[in-house]
């Protein structure tokens, strides 16, 4: 069981933690941790919740997440980097629960831009990042992630079909802590070589674990919806998609899916 008191000593040994707040129950983890990071909450602040009554994911989606059965957390983070580089924190936070899960279960995990960690073509994770602006300066990013441990979305009418968790994986529970805190670890590494100037090796061990690089997707943007072959993702986060007319496009963001030709 997650609570105040297993969190903090599980992490009280973490150089990168500065502050755990538990609650068994909140509207959105990345909410608390706006406000939080807001009144001067410092880097490494934890807001971990057993339940969200109004978890979001993007594009304005319902995050769905029974009580007590998955990991749903956010992390204040304050970089030292310009607001038009933070995809880089979604390269170290996807691949540290990328590669916390094969750690952990032995389940290869692959990231399908720009947000979500999938299994077998399945979501399993998604992350959210939310900006903290003061004018032109950074001050702040709020990293919410969402990661499907020990409930089944195999039950739920609108994500049946397209989610999945570690336990529908396993055919078994999984402990949640253990995962959290090695997911954790990996992510203040990342964030540590990040620091240092070392994102290239890190764009690509995120590459290597692409969902839809070199495959034919649908990409839907603004109401916009453009197919063809993704070709890259460069290191601001763009996607460069080779169109079914031959022209190549960058997409900023949009909602992907494979296509099966």
């Amino acid at each position: 069981m997650l609570s105040a008191e297993t969190l903090r000593e599980a992490l009280s040994t973490s150089r990168f933690i500065e502050k755990v707040i538990y609650l068994p129950s909140t509207t959105s983890t990345n909410r608390v941790a706006r406000e939080a990071a807001d009144q001067g909450a410092g880097e490494g602040t934890l807001i971990i919740a057993g339940h969200q009554t109004a978890g979001r994911g993007r594009l304005g989606r319902t995050w769905w997440s029974p009580p007590g059965k998955d990991l749903l957390f956010s992390l204040i983070l304050r970089p030292s980097l310009s607001a038009t580089r933070t995809f880089r924190l979604l390269v170290v936070c996807s691949l540290a629960v990328a590669d916390a899960i094969r750690q952990e279960t032995g389940l290869e995990a692959s990231i399908k831009w720009p947000n979500d960690i999938l299994i077998k073509g399945r979501k399993i994770a998604g992350i959210l990042s939310e900006m903290g602006l003061a004018g032109e300066r950074l001050k702040h990013v709020i990293v919410g992630m969402g990661i499907n441990v020990n409930s089944d979305p195999s039950g739920h009418p609108e994500i049946g079909d397209t989610a999945t968790s570690l336990r529908r994986e396993l055919g078994k529970k999984h402990p949640r802590l253990p995962l959290l805190t090695v997911i954790l670890e990996l992510i203040a590494r990342y964030y540590q070589r990040l620091g240092e100037g070392d994102f290239r090796s890190l764009k690509q061990s995120w590459d290597a674990r692409s969902a839809i690089t070199g495959r034919h997707v649908r990409a839907a943007s603004m109401g916009c919806i453009t197919e063809g072959l993704a070709e890259s993702i460069d290191d601001d986060g763009l996607l460069t998609l080779l169109d079914t007319a031959g022209g190549r496009r960058q997409i900023v963001s949009a909602d992907v899916s494979l296509l099966v030709l």
